[in-house]
């Protein structure tokens, strides 16, 4: 692993780690490299990396999953803390999920409390048995998208959603839309 803390950065002072790797949990593979600015609008690009993921460690969040079965996946976080955007990926044989999310900068003459707000996700061949005990296995593909403005308490103005689903099945239940 290595890594820089630059406190005389000629843009102000930096962390940096170029490669930074750790097994954890039961077998799992993480890489870590990506930069942090301490100054101005706090830039940053970081990017994670799993592969593998172990079963037992992806049965934490799905208590359905089979443990013997493993996952890859990454996650980029890019921009600024002011205005993040981030993208991740996992797949697990025919399955894949990908998501995006960009949170913008208030717009010029606007207040912090009317930020965009925009969130992609994508799942392909998902076994909804993965959930837990009960849940009838099958394939879903789903796509959803959400735009709104993030207020400064949390809560979402004038969203838009949009949710799709096809060629999926749920126990004896198929829709090929």
């Amino acid at each position: 692993s290595r890594g820089v803390v630059d406190l005389a950065a000629a843009a102000g002072p930096l962390l940096a780690v170029d490669d930074l790797q750790a097994r954890v949990g039961a077998g799992s593979q993480l890489r870590a490299s990506g930069w942090i600015g301490f100054a101005g609008e706090t830039p940053m690009e970081i990017e994670i990396a799993a592969d593998p993921v172990a079963g037992p460690d992806v049965r934490r969040f799905a208590p359905g999953w089979p443990g013997a079965q493993t996952a890859s996946g990454w996650a980029r976080l890019s921009g600024s803390f002011a205005a993040p955007r981030g993208e991740a990926h996992l797949s697990s044989g025919q399955t894949t999920v990908e998501a995006w999310a960009d949170l913008a900068a208030a717009p010029e003459g606007t207040t912090a409390a009317e930020r965009p707000l925009s969130l992609s996700v994508v799942a392909r061949g998902l076994d909804p048995a993965v959930a837990g005990e009960g849940v009838p296995s099958g394939s879903v593909s789903v796509a959803g998208s959400l735009l709104a403005a993030l207020s400064g308490d949390g809560s979402l103005r004038s969203p838009v959603v949009d949710a799709r689903a096809w060629d999926s099945t749920v126990g004896d239940v198929r829709a090929a839309w």
